[in-house]
């Protein structure tokens, strides 16, 4: 009976050794409750100030049928249905169709119908034959009040009637709480104001076009207000050898709310630039296709490496890599949250919002700094980022509201998820739901770097062979170069051959194995395949390890790069236990390592033009 215990209690530790210390610490930094609302909406977005700003489509998807705010009690602030003619033209990238709101005031970003005739000083909500369309912008108080109209604020401004004023087709508002708005003035001038929505007054105007017919007119364009700065350009139509009128810039860069210039931008080394937010700004090159940082000194410290990007909110931003996957990176260009994501949606109180992409409906939840999963990407079709300890989501067609704790070990926890049909735990008949390696083999299904042993099993505790291994290790290796390795059956030839003649060729290994491909592997062995299936730079040490029963038989450089990296650990009592088979569980959590290397990888940044 004693050894039967001993066997168990030294089977629970190898399986225990094989997953890293951090490991441990996997359990989520937060918990979550979900309060249903009643509110039945498409689309969700996080206001500044607390808000949920919601969206609902027709059945095809296309057409806004409703629109409103939500406030954290689940009560209905504000709601409008859109009018045919309301909102931009079909098709237009500027439209945003949902609400802003910061401090008491709370401005649709859609514009709305207004009617009234040249010669009248008025204007009305109501349609009548022969009257003129106007187009504007409601502003609320926090209550839901509509308060004023922001033709109203300009042309009080201007000491005209609001049918002296035209506005043009949007509006921004910034982090800042301040809304910027074109319009046109009664001399036919198109102008750029910033507002103060919650004093109701113009605090800044430039023009934005004097309107020369010639082309060479000159203006000023700006947009909203953030870290107390706008981004702007100022310049004028000069005439070509070809007799057309190009744009010349007279200054560019970011002011402030008064005017003042602050910092120039370097027009021939980036195409685009962007609102400051948390300190650093994103630019683009000049191709106006990838995306880096400059902070408010001009400095660029985030090269223009991305494909895409977000402002930076807390320490964090979202961006995009070449292969158009999403993750996060703090304001030193390090990544915080891996490249493994299809959407990316922001950051809020210790929780970064993400997404996959789904057969008929895209699903997004939310990941804590170590990159776990605290809300899941099942079954909520929208989510905004976390404020005040709340977020807004949609879960079947209806907003639902999560609340947010630290994790405690207390009795706060989600609620259940629906059955997922992708889950291992659905596929495989034989990987119980709450396996401690389930986490790692449902990341190395999901990247097809293992499969099961058939349709509905994996077989968690069977042996790994050498040919198993070559194929594992012939598709990380691959999927860390980016050349689309293809194996090739040749009649004859054993199954894996085109795999370790792949490894071969990229030296992974040499011909140690090559008449092993059906044996066991063991625990020193797996060490050596994927200690050398990526290249060096991708292993980074990350603690100190010491083992008292390294192999004498060239094993244990490998086995050592593995732990310090975090990607294997040991038996307990500082032994490795190198002769031990490795099961099919236990080359799932190597594998998730691996996978996780590789994303976590950051090319050095390519300097110059």
């Amino acid at each position: 009976m004693n050894k039967r215990i001993l066997s168990i209690c030294l089977a629970l530790a190898l399986c225990l050794s094989l997953i890293p210390a951090a490991a441990f610490a996997d359990s989520p930094l937060y918990t979550y409750t979900e309060t249903k609302t009643g509110v039945k909406a498409d689309g969700i977005s996080m206001m500044d100030n607390g808000m949920g700003s919601y969206k609902t489509y027709d059945a095809n998807g296309e057409d806004l049928t409703a629109k409103g705010v939500i406030d954290p009690s689940g009560k209905v602030i504000v709601s409008r249905n859109p009018q045919p003619g309301e909102g931009m033209m079909a098709g237009d990238a500027t439209n945003d169709t949902h609400y802003a709101g910061y401090g008491n005031a709370i401005v649709d970003l859609m514009r709305v119908r207004r009617y009234g005739s040249d010669n009248g000083t008025t204007l009305s909500n109501t349609y009548q034959d022969g009257l003129t369309v106007y187009f504007d912008w409601m502003i609320y108080d926090k209550s839901g009040k509509l308060v004023s109209y922001v033709s109203d604020v300009i042309a009080k401004y201007e000491g005209v009637a609001p049918t002296k004023i035209q506005t043009g087709f949007t509006v921004y508002f910034g982090h800042d709480g301040y809304l910027t708005a074109y319009a046109y003035d009664d001399k036919g001038a198109n102008n750029a104001y910033i507002i103060d929505p919650q004093k109701l007054q113009v605090v800044f105007k430039k023009m934005a076009d004097n309107g020369s017919p010639r082309g060479d007119g000159e203006g000023w364009s700006v947009t909203s207000v953030n870290d107390g700065l706008i981004a702007y350009n100022h310049g004028h139509g000069v005439e070509t050898d070809a007799g057309y009128y190009d744009y010349e810039y007279i200054a560019a860069g970011w002011m402030d709310i008064n005017g003042n210039h602050k910092l120039s931008v370097d027009t021939d080394k980036y195409f685009n630039w962007f609102n400051f937010s948390d300190g650093l700004a994103m630019v683009s090159n000049m191709t106006g296709m990838m995306y880096g940082y400059v902070d408010k000194t001009g400095k660029e410290v985030v090269p223009c490496i991305y494909r895409n990007g977000s402002m930076f909110k807390d320490g964090y931003a979202y961006v995009q890599d070449e292969d158009g996957r999403y993750g996060y990176i703090d304001k030193t260009g390090k990544t915080v949250i891996p490249f493994q994501y299809e959407y990316a949606f922001g950051y809020g109180e210790g929780l970064f919002t993400v997404g996959h992409a789904g057969q008929y409906d895209n699903y997004y939840g939310m990941v804590d700094i170590n990159n776990t999963e605290v809300v899941p990407t099942v079954g909520y079709t929208d989510i905004s980022f976390a404020k005040n300890g709340i977020a807004y989501a949609i879960k079947d067609g209806e907003i639902v509201i999560l609340k947010f704790a630290e994790n405690k070990g207390g009795s706060e926890t989600p609620e259940p998820a629906p059955a997922d049909p992708d889950d291992v735990t659905s596929i495989f008949e034989d990987v119980p739901a709450g396996a401690w390696y389930a986490k790692f083999l449902q990341k190395a299904y999901d990247a097809k770097i293992v499969g099961g042993t058939s349709v509905s099993t994996y077989e968690p505790d069977g042996s790994l062979t050498h040919g198993q291994i070559m194929v594992m290790v012939a598709n990380l290796h691959s999927k860390m170069k980016g050349d689309g390795f293809q194996a090739k059956s040749v009649p004859g030839d054993h199954w894996a051959a085109s795999f370790r003649d792949y490894c071969k060729a990229e030296g992974i290994i040499d011909a140690r194995f090559d008449e092993a491909l059906n044996a066991n592997v063991t625990r020193a062995e797996m060490a050596y395949y994927f200690a050398r299936t990526l290249s060096d730079e991708y292993y980074k040490d990350k603690k100190t390890v010491t083992f008292s029963d390294m192999p004498e038989n060239g094993y244990d450089e490998y086995i050592m790069k593995l732990a310090k990296a975090d990607i294997v650990g040991g038996m307990g009592d500082g032994v490795y236990a190198p002769g031990e088979d490795v099961t099919r569980a236990q080359a799932a959590v190597f594998i998730s390592n691996i996978l996780d290397a590789i994303e976590a990888y950051a090319p050095p940044a390519v300097s110059g033009k």
